[in-house]
């Protein structure tokens, strides 16, 4: 093989290489799932619980979740005050979403970065969890498990107050 035919193999080797890593971050990105896929719903859940938490409105983030009524009350009288002044940032999965076809049951490791809303004197207190997120499909749609999800992060209660 002459240097002419090397360099024209390993540049074509090296274009494989490289349009397999683009490929492979589009998918992590999301960019080949249906809207309706599982794992397209499961990244507007935890898009949708962000947001709520980041609204301090602790009932509607109560309603994505897998609770009942008295479970929904008993959560929102557990979360302190202090939470209301906390705003997430990202809710990042630690790996490529994947739900297995027919799954009823998806847990997925995630990274969790956080600041106080309101300044403190030193700057903004800046803050990253990691933690895992159980989801359970009931009628069709994504909820969160959030009795297996709330004890696998730092800063979450273990059990809601009693009344």
């Amino acid at each position: 093989m002459d240097p002419k035919q090397k360099l024209l193999i390993r540049n074509i080797l090296a274009g494989i290489v490289l349009l397999t890593l683009i490929l492979f971050v589009l998918a992590y990105c999301g960019v080949f799932e249906g809207p309706q896929s599982d794992e397209a719903q499961i990244r507007a859940l935890m898009e949708r619980s962000r947001d709520e938490v980041n609204d301090g409105n602790w009932s509607d983030l109560f309603d994505l979740c897998d609770l009942t009524e008295a479970e929904k009350e008993a959560w929102v009288q557990t979360v302190p005050e202090r939470a209301d002044y906390i705003e997430i940032d990202s809710i990042s999965p630690r790996g490529v979403l994947s739900v297995p076809e027919g799954a009823t049951e998806y847990s997925v490791d995630v990274a969790v970065l956080a600041h106080f809303e309101k300044i403190g004197i030193s700057g903004p207190k800046l803050d990253s969890v990691s933690g895992t997120l159980f989801f359970v499909k009931k009628g069709g749609r994504w909820l969160i498990d959030w009795k297996q999800s709330a004890p696998t992060f730092p800063y979450v209660p273990n059990k809601p107050n009693s009344k």
